[in-house]
């Protein structure tokens, strides 16, 4: 069984310390930064440098992906995130820290991100066979939802003990224990075959096949349109929401994280579940309307209890949209172009995400937080409408037994 492959295990055990880490991060960053600049475009700005290197440097992350070695791209990125973030606490230690600082280290950051998550995506297949990918994607995705719990409550803990600051220090250590474990996997050598291909022809040559893949492209185009409304809320907003809706503090906030993790552990299980009942296309559609409706449910919150149910619902249809895209492309997508289909999903996500959240920052100087998510609840929901409306989309399916 691929639960007794200790690959699985150490790279299970990799991501679920480093996602750990990003969620102690993901709660201390827009905490600081609000408190640092006061400001919430400030906020939505800075917060942007970590979702903008995927927009410039995606296409070229897909083809180093599909040239080298998976293993060493996640460790040298797993090195590099781990000595980037240890630089805030060191330099709030010196009394040396400014926004421009803080952006730069967070832009860098998300450009090693940029090459992991593909490479990680790419390097799974080669660890087991094809009928495991649903039970393998899910159980690294189960990963970020465990952490999504154990993280606020390492966030609070932190905090009592250490401060804000000494967040960052708890996800610096997360990465080198990470890259610790993923230099624990063996696998055999895989020879790639287009080593020579120059990155520009590379990129030529993943476009084209985009676009003449059925489906791709409509799948593409309606994660880019529900992570535009979704995203920026997401990060942002929640925060926002706390303070001025609920009138509540940082433990709040981490408590609604908290449940949100519980709903994407309930919502992988049931992937596990449906997933030899229904089509993939199918799943995503189910996680969408779950994702969108019940952003959109918030509008009538105003206790903190209640919202933290709606919050373990929205958590529900998380993974059923992860694990649907994941597995359609690692099962359709050939290895020679995996990296750069990998690397437009991403794009796809974290680019719309950098967009969505200097919105959402400009808007919430505008108008509450609660109708904010009203609003956009509903669109990301629309996506569904889009989705149905395209024969290309609508082909895609599961492709295994």
């Amino acid at each position: 069984m691929f639960i007794k492959n200790k690959n699985i295990i150490f790279l299970f055990s990799a991501q679920l310390i480093s996602h750990c880490g990003d969620s102690v991060f993901n709660i201390a960053l827009p905490w600081f930064l609000l408190e640092v600049t006061g400001s919430k475009i400030q906020t939505g700005l800075i917060s942007t440098s970590a979702y903008l290197p995927i927009l410039i440097l995606g296409l070229f992350a897909g083809v180093i992906v599909d040239k080298y070695d998976h293993r060493k791209i996640m460790l040298i990125s797993d090195l590099f995130r781990f000595l980037l973030i240890l630089m805030i606490p060191i330099s709030m230690h010196f009394n040396y820290v400014s926004i421009f600082l803080i952006g730069s280290i967070i832009f860098l950051m998300a450009s090693f991100s940029t090459l992991f998550y593909p490479a990680r995506d790419c390097f799974i297949p080669n660890l087991v066979f094809q009928k495991d990918l649903p039970k393998v994607n899910s159980l690294m995705v189960a990963s970020g939802q465990v952490a999504q719990v154990l993280g606020p409550m390492l966030a609070a803990i932190g905090l009592s003990l250490f401060g804000l600051i000494h967040l960052f220090t708890i996800n610096a250590i997360s990465f080198f224990v990470s890259m610790i474990l993923i230099l624990l996997i063996i696998v055999p050598k895989i020879n790639k075959k287009n080593d020579n291909v120059s990155s520009m022809t590379g990129i030529k040559e993943g476009l084209l096949y985009l676009k003449n893949h059925d489906g791709l492209m409509a799948l593409l185009f309606v994660t880019f349109i529900n992570n535009l409304f979704i995203m920026g809320p997401a990060y942002i907003g929640l925060v926002v929401f706390v303070r001025e809706i609920l009138f509540k503090d940082i433990f709040v906030f981490a408590l609604l994280e908290t449940f949100m993790g519980l709903g994407m552990i309930i919502g992988s299980i049931i992937f596990s579940i449906i997933i030899n009942r229904w089509k993939l296309v199918n799943i995503f559609f189910l996680g969408i309307l779950i994702d969108g409706l019940t952003f959109s449910a918030l509008y009538f919150v105003k206790n903190y209890l209640l919202a933290i149910f709606i919050l373990f619902l929205h958590g529900i249809g998380i993974p059923l949209i992860i694990l649907s895209r994941t597995i359609y492309v690692q099962t359709s997508i050939s290895d020679q172009f995996r990296g750069r289909i990998f690397s437009m999903m991403h794009m796809s996500i974290m680019g719309t995400t950098a967009i969505s959240i200097g919105i959402t920052g400009f808007f919430l100087e505008y108008i509450s937080a609660d109708l904010l998510f009203l609003i956009i609840g509903i669109g990301a929901s629309a996506c569904v409408i889009i989705g149905m409306r395209s024969k290309n989309f609508l082909c895609l399916d599961r492709i295994f037994n």
